[in-house]
């Protein structure tokens, strides 16, 4: 999660992946022939930068991250705080973040223009998609957690059949006005079973529990950061900080698990099990280009975000234990 539900999805990543935004045609314009608008404009020029350099959101991550401890560790060329006072302006930065998270995600916030290529149930099918899949989508999102009460179905089209992009991704965002958008990739859509239990997962990020834990979370690591190079000396900062990431990844955990439970309740037990059988066959998949570029970015993702999905063989475990062998909700 490097933000409030950003890309908050069942893959590896957190980071959203690079991918067009489905029904755009050539020209920077939608499928209906009307202009894009800021916002859609400067989204596409973002995932375009990702899918050049997909090293680029965890790098930002970190500069972000480093120039928060390194803002406190300036601060504190000034003043050394006393353990309390440290603390405080932890907890005082972390409800300004939360709170700035909470307006920007309220179903209160202005609703956003509906993205190109968005389906609603009741809406004529994308084309490409199985039924089953359409059917699966429409009830689970008849069936929305609250606050949110309808919701856009984007599907991401491949762009690089080799590459790949977001079209093996999925993740949920807050569309304002009590609308959420599930964007799920093309080749999760092509499996029913596999859509009907991420569409299931990713509904639950940006609602319950999860929302506020996600919400409370990233407030707390971007405090925690700038705290950290306030109150702790140099030598002992490395740990600090390698501390702060260990207690982000246990809420990034426990919020991924409580979503694949969630969701394997919704579209059953087996299809969360198979779901994680076909991403452990992804991953062993040979991939395209140098192996060091892989292994440089690996280390950069665990760096910054770090792990934020827990091991596909943890989770399978886990729905087996909690989740009972019985018919879809």
């Amino acid at each position: 999660m490097t933000g409030p539900f950003g890309a908050s999805g069942t893959v590896e990543q957190d980071p959203p992946r690079a991918g067009m935004s489905a029904g755009l045609g050539p020209g920077g314009q939608a499928g209906d022939g009307s202009q894009l608008s800021a916002s859609e404009e400067a989204s596409r020029l973002a995932q375009r930068a990702v899918a050049r350099h997909p090293w680029l959101p965890e790098a930002m991550l970190l500069v972000r991250l480093a120039m928060l401890a390194g803002a406190g560790a300036a601060v504190r060329l000034l003043a050394v705080p006393r353990p309390a006072e440290a603390l405080v302006a932890f907890a005082v930065v972390t409800a300004m973040l939360s709170a700035r998270s909470y307006r920007a995600t309220s179903p209160r916030a202005p609703r956003q223009p509906r993205p190109a290529g968005a389906w609603q149930p009741g809406e004529q099918p994308p084309p490409g998609v199985p039924a089953a899949t359409i059917e699966a989508a429409t009830r689970i999102l008849a069936q929305l957690p609250r606050p949110w009460q309808r919701a856009w179905l984007r599907v991401a089209p491949c762009t690089d059949a080799v590459r790949h992009g977001q079209c093996r991704t999925a993740f949920a965002s807050t569309a304002g006005g009590a609308m959420m958008q599930v964007v799920v990739g093309e080749h999760i859509a092509a499996r029913p079973a596999d859509a009907a239990f991420v569409i299931a997962h990713e509904a639950r990020h940006p609602a319950g529990w999860a929302r506020h834990l996600s919400l409370v979370a990233f407030g707390a690591r971007m405090a925690a950061w700038l705290a950290a190079g306030w109150a702790v000396p140099w030598p002992w900062l490395p740990v600090a900080l390698a501390a702060v990431q260990v207690a982000w990844t246990a809420a990034c955990w426990v919020i991924e698990v409580g979503c694949d439970i969630g969701g394997a309740r919704v579209a059953g037990r087996e299809a969360a099990l198979g779901f994680f059988a076909h991403r452990r066959a992804l991953a062993s998949e040979p991939r395209p280009g140098p192996a060091w570029k892989r292994r440089a970015r690996r280390v950069l993702i665990h760096v910054a975000v770090p792990v934020a999905h827990p091991p596909f063989r943890l989770r399978a475990a886990i729905i087996r234990a909690l989740v009972p062998a019985s018919r879809p909700a």
